[in-house]
C-alpha cells in the first residue's frame, strides 16, 4: 500500500508492506522500518490492562548487520526498560515502551545479541533518535 502523507507541510511517500507479516514493513523515503504490532493479551482491543490506548509501533531499521545502537523512533516519555545491560535478547524482543501521546510503543530488538548499555530511565523523556540502547559488536 502506497501513501502520500503530509505532516507540518513536510509530504513524505510511505509504503506499507503486508499487513499480516511479522514484522511489517514500512518505507518512509529511502528508509525502512520494522513495525511489530502488540499481540492482544485478554485487554481490550486497543487497550492496555490500566485502559490505556496502545500503539503497535516498534519501529527500528530493517538492515539487522552492524546495528549497535537502538534510536527512539518517536519522542515520548519511558515507561518501563525490559532489559538491562549484560542481557542476551532475541531478535524482536521488547527493549522497552515509550509512551507518546498516550499511546504505549514498545520497542522491539532489530537484532540478536547482547545489551551492552541502558541509556535511559523510567520516567525519563526522549527526543526523536535519542540514544536508548547499545548492542555489543
Amino acid at each position: 500500500m502506497r501513501y502520500t502523507v503530509k505532516i507540518n507541510n513536510q509530504v513524505y511517500d510511505v509504503e506499507i508492506g503486508d499487513l499480516h507479516a511479522r514484522p511489517i514493513i514500512a518505507s518512509i523515503g529511502n528508509e525502512q522500518f520494522e513495525v511489530w504490532p502488540e499481540v492482544e493479551t485478554g485487554a481490550a482491543a486497543g487497550q492496555n490492562s490500566t485502559g490505556v490506548e496502545t500503539g503497535e509501533t516498534a519501529v527500528a531499521p530493517t538492515k539487522t548487520d552492524g546495528i549497535k545502537i537502538v534510536r527512539a523512533p518517536i519522542p515520548g516519555m519511558i515507561s518501563d526498560i525490559l532489559v538491562q545491560a549484560g542481557q542476551s535478547v532475541s531478535i524482536g524482543q521488547p527493549l522497552c515502551v515509550l509512551d507518546a501521546m498516550k499511546m504505549n510503543n514498545t520497542i522491539h530488538a532489530p537484532r540478536a545479541g547482547l545489551i551492552t548499555t541502558v541509556f535511559v530511565s523510567i520516567g525519563q523523556h526522549v527526543k526523536h533518535n535519542d540514544l536508548l540502547v547499545e548492542f555489543a559488536d
